[in-house]
């Protein structure tokens, strides 16, 4: 991490943290909020987007919880650690080659989604970086995940950490905490008018909670939105509040005082019409924001996640009651970067590689 580099916003807040949260500096803070002047050309609204696929690479703002959670991982000892994700994972990628950089193994299993152009870059990268694990069937995850931790105990004497899909755990969502009280400082500096709702896609809620706990803690009168992409089984608003309570539990517990009541269900605006057939199909909604995105103000989205929060939000903010209301949109989501050297094309197993490379043919992706 270099010295040239911010503390995070929480250890100013709270000093106290300083001593007992770890942290390791892997991205590049305050990434910048831009007028959208296109799409909100296009939808007769204010419309902004806060560059978090400038955070880091690779990853964009997966990075934000990576610095959180491997640094706890560091600070218990771990040399290794097992997660898991989809095929074209951009939590798996990202986990891989940061954790590498800080010694830390790591152990991915995926399983299949449908195939998008960025699949195959980010499948390279964590083969290049991990010892990955490919099954066709989620139910088996746990059984994979449970023979892994056993098998890495046995041959290295340590258990290795245990990292869930989309790097959602208390540490990981401390990261964007720090997202949203990086908006309430950049609002109170005037660097950009406060929104009246913050757009992100929802997943595993990790991102969600973390900014709707944030937004409390900073006493910012914004409301967040999330936009779901997966199951409503895991995803929803009932899930995102349990979250945010328990990150706000754990700040209590590590001294932090702050005012902000519990968080309720209610408190928490979930979109579930833009999910499509599900996780990684493309919608008709989200391909045409995608392109909106692009050709109007020249920021790439991507089919999976950030396509659909904008589709989301533009529908969200299209309603008469909404005419004069203002709207951040969070791009979580960073394009693969070629120049990136942790990629491992070669590293793919070819059985993998032969299942992947059907479907692509299959979509005219070859």
């Amino acid at each position: 991490m270099s010295t040239d580099l911010p503390e995070p916003l929480l250890f100013e807040r709270f000093p106290i943290l300083r001593g007992v949260m770890p942290f390791r500096r892997l991205g590049n803070p305050n990434t910048p909020v831009e007028r959208l002047r296109g799409v909100g050309a296009e939808t007769g609204r204010d419309v902004w987007i806060k560059r978090d696929d400038l955070y880091g690479n690779p990853g964009g703002g997966k990075v934000r919880k990576l610095e959180f959670s491997l640094a706890a991982a560091l600070s218990r000892g771990k040399k290794s650690l097992i997660t898991f994700g989809p095929l074209g994972s951009n939590h798996v990628a990202a986990t891989a080659v940061h954790a590498r950089r800080l010694g830390i193994s790591t152990l991915g299993i995926l399983v299949t989604q449908p195939v998008q152009h960025y699949v195959r870059d980010n499948l390279a990268r964590s083969c290049g970086s991990a010892q990955i694990r490919f099954t066709r069937w989620s139910a088996t995850v746990p059984i994979l995940a449970m023979r892994m931790w056993l098998r890495e105990r046995r041959i290295t004497g340590a258990s290795p950490a245990i990292l869930g899909p989309g790097g959602t755990s208390i540490a990981g969502m401390l990261g964007y905490v720090e997202a949203a009280l990086e908006i309430a400082r950049d609002v109170r500096l005037d660097r950009f008018p406060k929104p009246d709702y913050i757009f992100v896609p929802a997943g595993t809620c990790g991102a969600l909670a973390g900014l709707t706990a944030g937004l409390r803690i900073a006493n910012l009168d914004v409301t967040p939105v999330g936009v779901r992409v997966c199951s409503r089984l895991s995803c929803n608003a009932r899930t995102t509040a349990w979250l945010a309570n328990r990150v706000l539990g754990y700040l209590r517990d590590c001294g932090a005082e702050f005012r902000s009541q519990r968080i309720r269900a209610r408190d928490v605006v979930m979109l579930h019409g833009f999910c499509g057939k599900g996780y990684g199909h493309a919608t008709e909604a989200g391909t045409e924001a995608m392109r909106l995105a692009l050709e109007s103000d020249g920021v790439r989205l991507d089919a999976t996640y950030t396509g659909k929060a904008l589709a989301g939000l533009i529908e969200f903010m299209s309603a008469e009651r909404h005419e004069r209301a203002r709207a951040l949109l969070v791009n979580t989501w960073a394009p693969p970067i070629a120049e990136c050297p942790d990629a491992g094309e070669k590293q793919i197993p070819a059985h993998i590689h032969a299942w992947l490379s059907s479907r692509e043919a299959a979509k005219g992706l070859l």
